[in-house]
């Protein structure tokens, strides 16, 4: 299996500023975080982490990983979602729940067309109080089969921390587990 590039995009979420090094030392460089202003839960939702497989057939196959500060109780969240995906003439395959590190999660996977493309999600929405954590890995339809143990074995790698609401210093190396 192909190894994954990995494009991170470090942003600020929540009351959490961040700042560091992303180190990379299989293509040698490192590069300091920019400081993102902070957001309130009134300004919506940041993606904070994105992963890029090389692209094939003009799609790069994608993990990324979003805070979505929302006031919605679960259930309207799962309503709103499921209507969005019906807006966009996406077809549902699957919807399960369960409990990640004591928080609640639905895991959908759903397919459709999107940017002249036929794609495949698997996702996984978290919700904590105040926002939901949205991890969502995307597939070309033809790539899926191969991805799709990939997305799951990576959200199954997914550990919910209590936020400490403490600064990084600049300088400061970012832990990857």
């Amino acid at each position: 299996m192909k190894k994954i590039a990995v494009m991170l995009i470090l942003m600020c979420a929540g009351s959490l500023t961040w700042a560091g090094t992303y180190t990379d030392d299989v293509y040698g460089f490192s590069v300091e975080s920019p400081a993102f202003k902070k957001l309130t839960a009134a300004e919506g939702g940041v993606t904070v982490v994105q992963f890029l497989a090389p692209a094939e057939r003009n799609f790069s196959s994608n993990l990324n990983v979003q805070v979505q500060n929302t006031k919605m109780t679960k259930e309207e969240y799962i309503d709103t979602t499921r209507e969005q995906m019906a807006t966009l003439g996406f077809e549902v395959l699957s919807q399960t729940e369960g409990v990640k590190d004591g928080f609640p999660f639905i895991m959908w996977e759903h397919r459709g067309k999107m940017q002249g493309f036929d794609l495949h999600w698997l996702a996984v929405a978290v919700f904590r109080t105040g926002n939901v954590l949205l991890v969502t890995g995307t597939s070309l339809e033809s790539d899926f089969a191969k991805n799709k143990q990939l997305f799951f074995d990576t959200f199954e790698t997914l550990r919910l921390h209590k936020t400490s609401g403490t600064k990084k210093r600049p300088g400061e190396k970012l832990k990857l587990e």
